[in-house]
């Protein structure tokens, strides 16, 4: 427990001087009723108080603690015992030079009775000031606070070594887990137009969209096409926003090309050939724009002339990582899972366009729907 004393007189020119070194005693003072108090003050001295003395014992340090306070460490024997109450603590000075003890400081402190087997150290606090950390005297059988705090230090620093090899370790795992090898599935789409195929507005149907003939490529086949007027329906926008949606190609069942417009918002589906993307402003209707006057179109076709032959711009898949890897020199595993067309149109697959956080999967090859299983690794430290 901690007390703050009040000096007596007696003790305030020993303790603001170097005759503060030879405090070494300390006293505990008591009553026989629960319910009385020991009367003492800045006069009082040890024969004011004799009547109340339970016990003289020995202090084991002196020092200014992290705030500057000069600070007495009592500890109160383990097998002491004295069934008075215990209720306050004095200081006590012991002339060297003949042996007499002045009373130099009292504190009332919480009540107790003292029995065997049961120990404690009061940290006794009294209003004098000094040089922080400064130790005053030490007087114990025992390792000092500076001597422990150097072996817990050691001790303390050993296991935050080990602490932190083991912290770099698990780190290097879940690096490891995480970042060092990523795995998964993503599909290249290889489709586009030879030539031809550009959609227009149509003049006699409300809110259509009408395809020129032409020639594209997809599912690894080509395919020839007539104009195909009013074919797709722009859906109507009753919002206040502006909204978009967009023109494709897909092939049914039948094998039939059919040309339609995904909802607003909406994405091209998988088996789709985006054309174009449709900007429907607010409130475009039937009723208010029945020939898509106030619509634009813009021209989202991907076209390879010379397809099969030569591919200008190679498809590829962008596949964005998980985590970031370490760096951008880390190795790709590149497994060809299924695709459409014949076998002599696949070609192969390529890594390109590295970075920390993804990369591309580029074709080689006329193939279509090109799944792909990648693994990317950077096992090197």
């Amino acid at each position: 427990m901690a007390v703050s004393g009040l000096p007596t007189n007696a003790g305030v020119g020993i303790l603001s001087n170097n005759l503060r070194e030879e405090v070494k005693k300390f006293c505990l003072l008591g009553t026989s009723s629960s319910g009385a108090n020991v009367p003492f003050d800045e006069t009082s001295t040890l024969g004011s108080l004799s009547g109340y003395i339970v016990g003289k014992f020995d202090i084991s340090r002196a020092y200014f603690d992290d705030a500057g306070t000069l600070t007495f460490e009592c500890p109160i024997p383990y097998d002491f015992e004295d069934l008075r109450w215990i209720g306050a603590c004095g200081l006590i000075h012991i002339d060297p030079s003949n042996g007499a003890e002045t009373l130099v400081a009292v504190s009332s402190m919480p009540r107790f009775q003292k029995t065997s087997g049961i120990g404690g150290t009061v940290h006794y606090k009294v209003p004098i000031a000094g040089e922080s950390s400064s130790v005053v005297f030490e007087d114990m059988p025992y390792v000092t606070r500076q001597e422990l705090d150097v072996v817990l230090n050691e001790q303390f620093s050993q296991a935050a070594i080990a602490l932190d090899e083991a912290s770099l370790a698990n780190r290097e795992i879940q690096k490891t887990l995480t970042q060092r090898i990523q795995s998964g599935v993503s599909t290249i789409f290889n489709r586009g137009i030879k030539k031809g195929c550009s959609l227009s507005k149509s003049t006699d149907a409300t809110r259509n969209l009408s395809l020129s003939n032409g020639v594209l490529f997809m599912h690894g086949r080509i395919y020839s096409i007539f104009d195909m007027p009013n074919t797709a329906s722009v859906p109507q926008n009753t919002s206040d926003a502006t909204r978009y949606c967009y023109a494709y190609l897909w092939i049914d069942d039948n094998g039939d090309i059919q040309v339609d417009c995904t909802d607003l918002d909406a994405t091209v589906p998988d088996d789709g050939l985006v054309l174009y993307k449709v900007t429907v402003p607010a409130n475009s209707t039937e009723a208010t724009n029945p020939y898509l006057e106030d619509c634009t179109l813009t021209d989202l076709r991907h076209i390879e002339a010379d397809y099969p032959k030569v591919l200008v711009n190679a498809p590829f898949v962008y596949v964005p990582l998980e985590f970031d890897m370490l760096d951008t020199d880390y190795s790709l595993e590149i497994d060809m899972l299924e695709f459409e067309g014949g076998g002599y149109q696949l070609g192969y697959c390529y890594g390109s366009n590295r970075a920390k956080n993804g990369f591309n999967i580029s074709l080689n090859g006329t193939a279509d729907t090109v799944k792909v299983r990648w693994t990317a690794k950077k096992l090197n430290l």
